[in-house]
C-alpha cells in the first residue's frame, strides 16, 4: 500500500508476542484524521527471533517494505537497548530514500534526544512524551510546509545543536484517543494461543491499556523523570469504563478497524 506515514517496529522485536500498541495507537490517531499510515512489523516464530544472523534478514525486510512505499514520513519506536539498531536502520532507510523524514518515538528519545540527534544523524526529529498528537502535527507540517517551532513536545539537531520545543499537555480524556488500528498488524499471529498472556496457560489474549502515567516513584523506574520533563501537569488518566468495555467487546467479536 501507499502510505504518507509509515511507522516501523525494529528487527529485534520481530519474534515479539506482543501487538506493539505504541505505534497502533499513533496509527489510529493519525487514521482518524485523514492520513493514509501503515505499519511495518515483521514477525517470525519465537525460535527464530534466537538466532543473530535472522535479525539482520528481519532488517533487509523492513527495507524492502519501506522502499516499495517511499513514504515522506517513517516514524520508529525505540527502547534503550534498541538505539544503535534504530540509528543503523535510520542511516539505511535514508540511503535507500535521501528525502524522506525519520522521527523516533518511544521512552528512550523522551529521556534522551541527544542520543539520537547529532551532527550526522540519519534521524531528523524526536517524539517527546506520548505520541498521537505530535504526531499528527509534524505530519501536517512537514506535509504541508509548516514550521516545526509551532509543533510542541518534539527535539531535532539544527546543526549546531538540539533544539526542542514546549512540552504539550496531554491528552487528559482518554475515551478521545481512538482504538489501536489493528487491521495495519498480523492479528492472526498476536491472537493466536500461547502461554504469554497468563504464564503457562495455552490461550488466546488481546491486550488493552485501561489508563495511562503511574502514582509510584520507585528507584529503578523512569517514571520520576517523565514528570519532571512534562511539568506539573497531571500523568495520571484512566479510560471511562464504557468505553474500556466496548473495546473489549469489539476485541471479543474480532477486530475490524
Amino acid at each position: 500500500m501507499k502510505a504518507e506515514v509509515c511507522l516501523v517496529s525494529p528487527a529485534n522485536r520481530a519474534n515479539e508476542p506482543y501487538p506493539p500498541l505504541g505505534l497502533m495507537y499513533v496509527a489510529g490517531y493519525l487514521d482518524k484524521q485523514g492520513i493514509e499510515v501503515a505499519i511495518i512489523d515483521v514477525k517470525v516464530d519465537p525460535y527464530w527471533g534466537l538466532i543473530g544472523s535472522f535479525s539482520k534478514k528481519v532488517e533487509e525486510r523492513i527495507l524492502e517494505e519501506v522502499e516499495a512505499m517511499a513514504p515522506p514520513l517513517i516514524g520508529i519506536t525505540c527502547l534503550v537497548t534498541e538505539v544503535g539498531e534504530v540509528i543503523n536502520l535510520s542511516r539505511r532507510i535514508k540511503s535507500k530514500l535521501k528525502k524522506a523524514k525519520i522521527l523516533v518515538g518511544g521512552i528512550h528519545p523522551t529521556m534522551y534526544p541527544r542520543d539520537l540527534l547529532f551532527r550526522g544523524s540519519p534521524v531528523d526529529y524526536v517524539v517527546v512524551g506520548e505520541g498521537e498528537q505530535t504526531a499528527a502535527e509534524l505530519v501536517h507540517a512537514i506535509i504541508g510546509g509548516g514550521r516545526m517551532e509551532d509543533v510542541r513536545s518534539i527535539a531535532w539537531f539544527d546543526g549546531t545543536k538540539v533544539y526542542r520545543t514546549p512540552p504539550r499537555s496531554v491528552i487528559e480524556n482518554l475515551d478521545e484517543i481512538p482504538f489501536p488500528l489493528y487491521k495495519r498488524v498480523d492479528t492472526a499471529y498476536y491472537f493466536r494461543p500461547s502461554i504469554y498472556a497468563i504464564r503457562n496457560m495455552l490461550l488466546s489474549a488481546a491486550f488493552v491499556f485501561t489508563s495511562r502515567g503511574c502514582p509510584y516513584q520507585c528507584s529503578f523506574c523512569v517514571n520520576k523523570n517523565i514528570q519532571s520533563i512534562m511539568g506539573s501537569q497531571r500523568l495520571i488518566r484512566s479510560r471511562s469504563v464504557s468505553n474500556v468495555l466496548f473495546q473489549t467487546d469489539q476485541e471479543k467479536k474480532g477486530v475490524s478497524n
